[in-house]
């Protein structure tokens, strides 16, 4: 009898949790393009986590081109319309309903 091992799959990160959270939110147009973030002291608090991990899945959402961090500023949601790279397709496919579908389309299309 042959028995197939399946891969142990590891639970998300705390960090994973953050980025999947506000992702959604912007994506879904929560906070829309142009809207300053709440502060990272008031995403621990509302999440329940410390900054550090807050800042971690700011700096994710950064890289993926939804956001701009600016020192004294904040983190201020971009048009990722306009501005998102080819990172952040993996981001809009994992979100579910509230993607805007013809501007996925279009972007695969290229």
């Amino acid at each position: 009898m042959s028995s197939r091992l399946r891969p142990v799959l590891a639970p998300p990160s705390i960090v994973d949790l953050i980025l999947a959270r506000l992702r959604g939110d912007i994506l879904s147009g929560r906070y829309a393009a142009g809207t300053t973030l709440p502060p990272e002291r008031e995403l621990a608090t509302r999440y329940g986590v410390n900054r550090t991990s807050v800042k971690h899945a700011l700096m994710k959402l950064e890289s993926v081109g939804l956001i701009d961090i600016k020192h004294g500023v904040g983190s201020m949601v971009v048009d990722y319309a306009e501005r998102g790279g080819a990172a952040l397709l993996e981001y809009m496919l994992d979100h579910d309903r509230d993607t805007d579908r013809g501007l996925l389309t279009d972007a695969l299309e290229v």
